[in-house]
């Protein structure tokens, strides 16, 4: 006595199982995802040492500007502008003059362009004291 009923569907079944189309796009999309995730972290992580990097240098030629007097502290926050290379406005930077010397302070929020890695801004700082 053979029960031919239950045959027929395992057999469908062991035959979708074994079936390998559709595993190469469902790889590629797994695939794809995580390096594109990966990518657009690493030129967020790039941007955003570009703009500390580029805030730093211009709190120092703000300052450096002030030493040797070419600048007061009124023109300074603006050569610090110019020469960051960032496109940072004029009004990120102060200058005063403290007991250090002359101090050019930079205060940025900077915001990333993807939210992958933080939806917040975060707040970027730099001080040179000449």
């Amino acid at each position: 006595m053979k029960q031919l009923g239950f045959r027929i569907p395992f057999a469908a079944m062991r035959g979708s199982v074994r079936s390998q189309t559709g595993t190469a796009a469902i790889e590629m999309a797994i695939g794809l995802s995580i390096f594109v995730v990966a990518i657009l972290g690493v030129l967020e992580m790039g941007r955003l040492m570009w703009a500390q990097n580029a805030l730093n240098y211009a709190v120092q030629q703000g300052a450096r500007c002030m030493l040797v007097g070419a600048c007061d502290t009124t023109s300074a926050p603006t050569t610090a502008a110019n020469a960051s290379g960032f496109g940072f406005d004029k009004s990120v930077f102060t200058a005063t003059t403290q007991a250090c010397g002359n101090q050019v302070a930079a205060s940025y929020s900077y915001s990333f362009m993807t939210s992958l890695i933080v939806d917040t801004p975060i707040t970027l700082t730099a001080t040179a004291c000449m």
